[in-house]
């Protein structure tokens, strides 16, 4: 069963803390507009390098699930998808993408020693 973009509610990002929380809205229709219940949601995530970026299989959650966190990424341009499974794979969502900067701060003040 094709579940398309269109049926595919768009997919939301947002950070708080060192959290990274990417939530979406549940698939109710196939791409014929027959109501279903995904079995699962499969969580695909790229990141971005100097030569280019690979979206691959991440992580998979529950069909009753709607979100998936991660906490404390090393710096860089994440980028994600989501898929709902019912009896087969439809399409991605929408690409949502967050940029984990380098911390910046002050220098840290000089050690000074001896008499």
């Amino acid at each position: 069963m094709m579940i398309s973009s269109a049926a595919f509610p768009a997919a939301i990002i947002k950070k708080v803390g060192d959290t990274m929380t990417l939530t979406w809205p549940a698939v109710t229709q196939d791409t014929f507009g027959n109501p279903i219940v995904p079995n699962y949601y499969n969580v695909w995530k790229s990141t971005v390098s100097a030569d280019g970026s690979v979206i691959q299989y991440y992580s998979q959650v529950k069909g009753n699930v709607l979100t998936f966190a991660e906490k404390a990424i090393a710096p860089g341009i994440y980028c994600y998808q989501v898929l709902a499974g019912v009896t087969g794979d439809g399409e991605l969502s929408n690409v949502v993408c967050f940029n984990v900067a380098k911390p910046t701060g002050p220098a840290a003040a000089p050690v000074v020693s001896g008499s």
